[in-house]
């Protein structure tokens, strides 16, 4: 398949974005040949997604951005009160926090113990790591003066339990703010998701399909780039064209869609 040459065209008309088709075989099999998709797992990830992107987009209509909508006030919500959470137990006295560290039963043996010597790395309360090294089949009949020491959960969840009593407060606020903190991804996720943002219609839709190959792109392992000649481009241009939306403008419109990813996501898989 041979990247696409745009047309010289200013405005875009909303049937030119209509419902995408799904790829043919034919063209899925191009793609994967021009852009050397040659791993079975990468094809299997790359013809997925598509087929959900064209799934997705063609179920983004009345009811169901209205169900979106919803749904992103109840994110809303849920973290608005998971805030107002943790002021509450911020604000515990004596009293409260004695009785808060009960909540060791449920947080200990939940709390991965690298986390928290991570969050408490000076408290001698704090798990501590095993000299004992994990060996498949027959372990060595001396443990070498400097091996490397590892956290193995079921030895650490007595000190586990104990970090919790001791910093119950520190430790049930630090667990809110975690999960504030994957809800606010959630938040931001929306907007791979079509009809998520306001604007004119066609180029919502253009930037919708940037945004998601810019992903897919980057789970290949290749560097999402947006230069004239650059091979992100040209995939974006092959996957429009395939679904049956036009090419032309596309090489304006990438930059700004790549940076909204850049901003959004790719920071949460760090």
């Amino acid at each position: 398949m041979r990247r696409l040459q745009p047309k010289k065209r200013s405005v875009f008309r909303a049937d030119q974005f209509r419902d995408p088709k799904r790829i043919s075989e034919e063209d899925l099999q191009a793609i994967f040949k021009t852009y050397h998709i040659r791993s079975e797992e990468q094809r299997q990830l790359v013809k997925q997604r598509l087929d959900e992107f064209v799934k997705e987009f063609s179920d983004a209509t009345g009811a169901a951005s209205e169900r979106r909508s919803a749904d992103r006030k109840r994110l809303r919500k849920a973290i608005k009160q998971l805030k107002t959470t943790a002021q509450q137990i911020n604000q515990l006295k004596r009293s409260g926090d004695l009785a808060l560290g009960f909540i060791s039963d449920a947080l200990g043996p939940l709390l991965a113990a690298e986390w928290m010597v991570s969050k408490f790395p000076h408290d001698n309360y704090a798990p501590t790591k095993s000299a004992q090294r994990l060996y498949r089949g027959r372990s060595p009949t001396r443990t070498a003066i400097r091996a490397e020491k590892y956290f193995i959960e079921e030895h650490t969840l007595e000190a586990r339990l104990k970090l919790v009593r001791r910093r119950s407060k520190e430790i049930t606020t630090a667990v809110l703010k975690e999960i504030e903190r994957g809800l606010l991804a959630v938040l931001q996720a929306f907007d791979l998701q079509p009809g998520s943002t306001g604007g004119r219609k066609p180029m919502v839709r253009r930037r919708y399909l940037i945004i998601n190959l810019a992903e897919l792109w980057s789970e290949l392992g290749r560097e999402v780039l947006t230069g004239p000649k650059s091979d992100f481009l040209a995939f974006c241009e092959s996957v429009a064209d395939a679904i049956g939306w036009p090419t032309e403008g596309m090489t304006s419109a990438a930059p700004r869609a790549v940076k909204v990813w850049q901003n959004r996501y790719r920071n949460w898989h760090r």
